[in-house]
C-alpha cells in the first residue's frame, strides 16, 4: 500500500513538472509570435533565382526612392508591385529581379545605352555600350520579359505566360541557378555577382529596419495599461 502511494506521488509530482514546463513553453512561444516579426537573416538561400522573396513591397519603395528621388513614388510603386507579382507566377525571386533591374538601370535613371521609353528595364539585347537594346511596349511587357529571362537561366521548366522574351530561347537552360553565376552570363563584370549581393544585403538590412520599427511600435509603452 506504501508503495503504491509512493508510485501515485511521484507520478504526481512528474505530470506537474511536465504541466509546468509546457505552460511555460507555450508562454514563451507566445511571447516570440506576439513580439513581432522574425529578423531576416542573410544566407545563401536569398542569391537563388528560382525562389520565394523574402522583403516587402514597403522596403523595395523606400530602397528605390533613397536612390531616385525624381521619379513619381506612384510610378515607382507600380514598377515594384509588378516585380513582385510577376516573379512569383513563374517562381522567380522577386529580391533578385528587383535588385537586378536597380543595378541594371541605375535605380531607374537609364543613364546607360537604354532609355525610360524602352521599357527594358534589365539591359535586354544590349551587347555592347553601343547596342540601345529592346524595346517593350509597357511597363508590365518590359518586366515580365526581364523575369522570363531570370527564368530562362535558372529553370528548365516552361513559362507559364506566353514569352516575351525575343532572346529566351538562346538561353541555355538552367545554367545559373544564383546571382554569381549570372557573372559571365549575364554580364562580363567579374564582380557581378558580389554587386548584386550587396544590394540584396542593403534591402534586407532595409527591411529588417521595418521590422524591428513594427516591434518597437508594438510594444506597450511602460506604465501603461493594456485594454
Amino acid at each position: 500500500m506504501k508503495f503504491s502511494n509512493c508510485v501515485r506521488y511521484a507520478f504526481l509530482v512528474c505530470a506537474s513538472l511536465f504541466m509546468l514546463v509546457g505552460c511555460n513553453f507555450s508562454a514563451s512561444s507566445f511571447r516570440k509570435k506576439a513580439g513581432g516579426l522574425t529578423f531576416i537573416q542573410k544566407d545563401s538561400t536569398h542569391y537563388r533565382i528560382m525562389a520565394k522573396g523574402v522583403t516587402s513591397e514597403q522596403a523595395m519603395l523606400k530602397y528605390l526612392l533613397q536612390y531616385n528621388r525624381k521619379i513619381s513614388p506612384k510610378k515607382a510603386a507600380y514598377i515594384v508591385r509588378t516585380y513582385i507579382w510577376e516573379s512569383a507566377y513563374e517562381g522567380v525571386n522577386y529580391d533578385v529581379a528587383f535588385i537586378q533591374m536597380c543595378h541594371e538601370t541605375g535605380f531607374l535613371h537609364f543613364k546607360g545605352a537604354v532609355s525610360p521609353v524602352q521599357n527594358n528595364f534589365c539591359g535586354l539585347g544590349t551587347l555592347s555600350d553601343s547596342t540601345v537594346g529592346l524595346f517593350f511596349p509597357d511597363v508590365k511587357t518590359g518586366i515580365r520579359a526581364h523575369i522570363q529571362h531570370l527564368k530562362a537561366y535558372a529553370s528548365s521548366q516552361d513559362l507559364r505566360n506566353r514569352c516575351v522574351d525575343p532572346r529566351f530561347v538562346l538561353i541555355r537552360r538552367n545554367s545559373a541557378n544564383d546571382i554569381f553565376e549570372l557573372t559571365g552570363k549575364w554580364a562580363t563584370d567579374r564582380n557581378y555577382g558580389n554587386l548584386i549581393r550587396k544590394k540584396i544585403d542593403d534591402l534586407i538590412d532595409m527591411e529588417n529596419s521595418f521590422r524591428q520599427k513594427k516591434q518597437s511600435e508594438a510594444k506597450p509603452k511602460e506604465g501603461s495599461e493594456s485594454k
